[in-house]
């Protein structure tokens, strides 16, 4: 027996059908029905998926940026350390060549003050007044020979050794810059120093000449006298 639906049942099937239609459309779901999978190329799939892979990429992009910046970064610290070494390495070679130098002009300024000796009862000559002050700025109080202590007593055999001579004539014609630990070994107070403080040791090469008058016979070497 064939039995057709009346015309009320056929518009409540196309009313569900529509409505099953429309909510696919607006990602919705009717009251009582199950929705149905979406393929991977619908385009709300393609869109979300694209999203996503932005956003991927945006981090990714932000994690390379960060890690170039902290590149740069520490690249730049490298740099401004490097060159503040080599500013102070710079500046320590420049130091201690002027005070190298300053001690070599210091010897030799020495030499040419007093290469005719130093008469001290000749005071109001200028020579000997320039000899004086200079000797009081250059020379320390306690200065120690081998065999005396004391600017006073080393400016006395100055003083001794131009008067019972004729003539003197004192040349440095070499002058050189001893190493430390050389000269610690010829100087061993040099040695009890403080390794940060600066010591320059010049080694003077020259040639000293004295004349030999009767005043120096007289002063010096009185028993040749017992002999005339």
């Amino acid at each position: 027996m064939l039995v057709c639906a009346g015309r009320a049942v056929q518009r409540r099937a196309q009313l569900r059908a529509d409505t099953w239609n429309s909510s696919d459309e607006e990602d919705g779901v009717p009251h009582g029905a199950i929705a149905r999978p979406r393929s991977r190329f619908d385009p709300r799939v393609v869109r979300s998926r694209n999203c996503a892979n932005a956003r991927k990429a945006q981090r990714a992009a932000l994690r390379r940026r960060s890690e170039r910046a902290r590149d740069e970064e520490r690249r730049r610290r490298t740099e401004e350390w490097e060159r503040t070494l080599m500013l102070a390495r710079a500046s320590r070679v420049v130091a201690r060549h002027n005070a190298e130098a300053g001690a070599l002009r210091l010897v030799s300024t020495y030499h040419k003050m007093l290469q005719h000796g130093y008469l001290a009862i000749d005071i109001g000559r200028p020579r000997t007044l320039e000899i004086h002050d200079f000797m009081l700025s250059a020379m320390a109080g306690d200065i120690i020979t081998p065999e005396f202590i004391g600017l006073t007593t080393f400016m006395q055999q100055w003083d001794l050794m131009s008067r019972f001579h004729s003539e003197v004539d004192f040349r440095a014609e070499r002058l050189q810059l001893f190493p430390m630990d050389g000269a610690a070994k010829t100087y061993p107070s040099l040695a009890e120093r403080d390794r940060d403080e600066a010591v320059y040791v010049v080694k003077s090469t020259g040639t000293t000449t004295l004349r030999i008058s009767r005043l120096t016979v007289e002063n010096i070497f009185p028993h040749i006298l017992n002999d005339e």
